[in-house]
Order: C-alpha cells, then structure tokens, then sequence
C-alpha cells in the first residue's frame, strides 16, 4: 500500500471579516453626522447607520473600525479614507459615491458599492490583506504590497495588484474568484489562482493558476492573457479565450494575441479554446500580432489539447511572427494533441509558424466541420461526431472527468469545476502530489491546510 501525503490548499469559504473583538456600538441615523460618530469612536467599535443619504466625506484616522449599513437598507456617503487604523478596517452594506482610500491594517468590504476607485497600500507593514466579496466597484482597484481576496465582486475599470514581496520579504498571494473585471487584470504576486472569473486582458508574473475563466476582448485591442519573466509559470487550463480583434487601417504591433509567453516564462496551456484574435484589415504595418499563441520566448512551454480558429492577419504573409494560429520556437516547446480549425476566408492554411515542432495535431480545413453543438450560440459542448472527442493528450494525467482520454476543448480534463463560476461549493485552489500515480489498490492520505471548514 502506497500513502501519499500531500498539501491540499483548499477554498472551503471566505469568511471575510476582521477578525477583531467589538467594541462599543454606535447608531447614526439619517440627520445625524457619521464622522462626529467616527470622532468619538475608539478602536474596535461599530458604527452602524441606518438608510440615507450623508453627504459626507468621511476621514478615520489612528483607529481601526467597522463600519456598516443594515443588511437591505441603502447607505450612501461621498467618500471615505482610511488612515494608518490602529487596527483592521470592516465596511459592509454601504454605497461610496467616490473613493475610498485605505492604508496599513487589514481591510475587509462586503455588499457594497463604489462608484469612484478603490485604492490600498499597506504603508510598510507586513502580511497585510484586502479581502472583498459582493462589491461593486465602477473605477479602478488597486493594492500596493498586500494579499488580496476578492470573491464574486465586480470591477468595472482596471484591477492591478503590483506586488511580489511585502517590506518583509514575505511571499504574498492573490485570489481573484467568480468575479468580472471590466477592464485589465494585472497580478505580479508571487503566487495566485484566477479561478472562474470574465476578464477583458490580463498580465501575470509569478506562479498562477489561471483556469475556467472568460477572457473577452469586446472586439478591442490587446493580448488576452499575457505572460511575462523567468520567475514566472503559469497554469492556463479551460478558459475561452476571444475577440480581440479589429478591422485596422493603423500601423499596429502586439496585439490581436490570446496567449502570449514572453521573457523566458514557463506555461502549460491546457484545453483552452482561443479564437477570433485578428486584424480584417491588410492596410499599415502589422508586427506580432494575430495569433492564439505566441510563445515569443521561454524556458519551458506546453500546448496540448486546445482548440483555436480565426488567428490571423489579413493579407499576411507570415514572414515575420503573426498570422497563425500558433507561433512558437522550436526548442523548449511541446506543441501537440491541438485542433487547428481554418474557418474564415482570410485564415491561411498553415497554421503554425517560429520552427516549432507539430506532432498528434488535428487539422480540419474545413469551415462548416462539425465540432461543437452550437458554436453561433457560444455552445461549445463537443458535437457528438466531433473530431475532437478522445483526441487531447492521451497521458491518463490528462484524463476526462469521466476517466476516459482527454477531449480537445474547454470542457477536457478534470482541472476545472463544470459550475465553478456559479458554484458555492469549495474550490480546490491547488493540488500536488508526488509520485504522481498510485498503484492499483493503494491509498491516497489528503491533508487540508489552511482550511475554514463551514
């Protein structure tokens, strides 16, 4: 018998809230002033207000407090700033008309909405986290040197979390779940997971996890998901990947891309469908740009079991990296089990390019195939003649849920939960095991670490 022990990170909830013990509870209602209510709070008290309108721009300063609406009731202030709290900051049920600003302590919002920018720095301090679930943010998020959490939220503007280390050097992580980003997600955290999400571009460095996500170009400029440095690895698994596209007169370069690998990165991309990444135009110069991947440089690339179609430039020639499907070395690059799809008219048929080897990859020339139920009405479930069905990467890690081989396409595999953007239930956010068999009637030990167990 064969017991494997291994660590088991799971997201069984995220429970935010600060953590700290109450104090006195302080009531404002509508005609009253939240900051005189704020001045004569300590930390650790609670400030609830009930519905209105306080046209105030509220200041807490050297004290840390939560601060909340009634679950239902509509709560609207102008602003609020948060300075140097003596302890973690909690906002719940509130409607921010402009910005919120926060610096040191932990931060914690829920139910709320804010329709100017949110920005976090952790002025300094050490193993400080902004964790945010249901919000509704119009602007722009942005964390400076601190874990972050955000759970079914949605962010109009840009979210950027531009950290690696805090002041302490210490490893710091980023959850993005379930959520819409309306604009660019940028993460350099050392380590984090972008699970189930509908993202408009992105930029990555650090070890990622980027799985069952929605990345939607809206028929825009820029690279669906771009990564970038030789400390990073990315785990790209079961996203659809598309639009990002245009019909361009202009001299254009490095865009019109669904992955890009770039300054010695490692991937492994895995049953994504990347498609609709071009430039209908021929006019203007156009470098490096109408592919669904473009492995520009790396020091270890995977692509298996994807499905692309309409990467291109038209009228382009192809000499220079643009124009396929997928462009890539030909060292340090495993390129095989992937469905190469010519459908549209302006789509060459030779689909790769850069010298990197094809081996075990489908090529169907033509457009009207059979291969997904309703691709017209973005079902992609594989259509029962398809081609596509047992024909991904036949290792039995690459396995179907059903433990058959793997499919092409984003429903192939078992690293993906079918319902993960809809789902309440825990998310595996990692899972390694060493070896990785286990014999015939040997037993497997999963220990869960760092688990909140409902």
């Amino acid at each position: 018998m064969t017991v494997v022990k291994m660590p088991f990170p799971l997201l069984l909830s995220l429970v935010l809230s600060a953590g700290i013990a109450h104090g006195a509870t302080h009531v404002v209602t509508p005609g009253q002033s939240i900051q005189a209510a704020i001045n004569g709070a300590s930390s650790g008290d609670e400030i609830v207000i009930h519905q209105g309108t306080y046209s105030e721009d509220l200041s807490v300063n050297g004290k840390g407090l939560t601060i909340r609406g009634n679950a239902g009731d509509q709560v609207e202030i102008d602003s609020l700033s948060f300075q140097n709290p003596a302890h973690a900051m909690t906002l719940s049920n509130l409607r921010i008309m402009g910005d919120l600003n926060a610096t040191k302590e932990n931060l914690s919002i829920q139910g709320s909405a804010i329709w100017g920018n949110l920005h976090y720095d952790s002025a300094g301090q050490a193993n400080r986290s902004v964790k945010l679930s249901n919000l509704m943010l119009d602007g722009n998020l942005t964390t400076n040197k601190a874990n972050l959490t955000i759970k079914k939220s949605t962010i109009n503007g840009n979210l950027t979390a531009p950290f690696r280390t805090d002041d302490a050097s210490n490893e710091l992580s980023a959850i993005v779940l379930q959520s819409t980003i309306g604009q660019k997600l940028t993460c350099r955290a050392a380590k984090s997971w972008v699970l189930y999400n509908e993202v408009r571009h992105s930029y990555f460095e650090g070890t990622v996890q980027i799985v069952g996500n929605h990345f939607n170009g809206n028929s825009l400029e820029g690279i669906g998901i771009d990564v970038n440095g030789s400390q990073t690895h990315a785990r790209i698994r079961n996203n659809r990947i598309h639009a990002y596209m245009s019909h361009s007169t202009d001299n254009i370069q490095d865009v019109f891309i669904g992955v890009r690998i770039t300054n010695s990165a490692k991937a492994d991309i895995l049953n994504n469908l990347i498609y609709d990444c071009f430039d209908s135009n021929h006019g203007g110069s156009e470098s490096r740009i109408g592919m669904g991947i473009y492995v520009e440089s790396t020091s270890g690339t995977t692509i298996l079991g994807n499905a692309l179609w309409k990467c291109y430039v038209n009228g382009g020639t192809g000499s220079s990296p643009g124009n396929r499907l997928v462009w890539a070395p030909y060292s340090k690059v495993v390129f095989r089990h992937n469905f190469l799809w010519k459908s549209a008219n302006h789509q060459g048929t030779t689909h790769h390019g850069g010298g990197v080897e094809s081996v075990d990859n489908l090529s169907e020339l033509n457009a009207n195939a059979n291969v997904f139920v309703g691709i017209g009405n973005q079902d992609f479930t594989l259509h029962a003649s398809s081609a596509l069905i047992n024909a991904g990467p036949p290792d039995p890690q690459y396995n179907d849920r059903d433990g058959t081989r793997n499919d092409i396409g984003m429903y192939g595999g078992h690293n993906f939960i079918p319902d993960g953007k809809t789902t309440d239930k825990p998310i595996v956010l990692g899972l390694e095991i060493a070896p990785a068999f286990v014999p015939t009637g040997g037993t497997v030990t999963i220990e869960s670490t760092g688990a909140t167990v409902k």
